[in-house]
C-alpha cells in the first residue's frame, strides 16, 4: 500500500475549497431530514453486525437532557413510589 507524499497543485488548490464546504456544513443550524438521518444509522448499525438502536431524535441538549434522564426518573419515582 503506498502512502501520498506529495500533492499536485491542483488538490493543494482545492483545499481551501474542501475546508469551506466543511466547514460550513459543520456549522449549519439547518434541520436534519430525521428519515435520512435514522435511516443511516440504521444501515450502520447493521453493517456491523449491532442491533439497530431506538433514536431519538430532541431539538436541544436540554431537550435531549430531559427526554432521556428526566423522564427516566420520573419512571423510578412512580415504579418505587417516591
Amino acid at each position: 500500500m503506498s502512502l501520498i507524499e506529495k500533492l499536485t497543485p491542483e488538490q493543494e488548490a482545492l483545499i481551501p475549497v474542501y475546508r469551506e464546504k466543511w466547514r460550513a456544513i459543520a456549522l449549519s443550524t439547518e434541520r436534519i431530514d430525521r428519515e435520512k438521518a435514522a435511516e443511516a444509522v440504521k444501515v450502520a448499525y447493521t453493517a456491523f453486525g449491532f442491533e439497530e438502536p431506538d433514536i431519538i431524535f430532541c431539538d436541544s441538549p436540554y431537550a435531549a437532557f430531559s427526554e432521556i434522564f428526566l423522564d427516566r426518573i420520573d419512571q423510578l419515582r412512580r415504579k418505587f413510589d417516591f
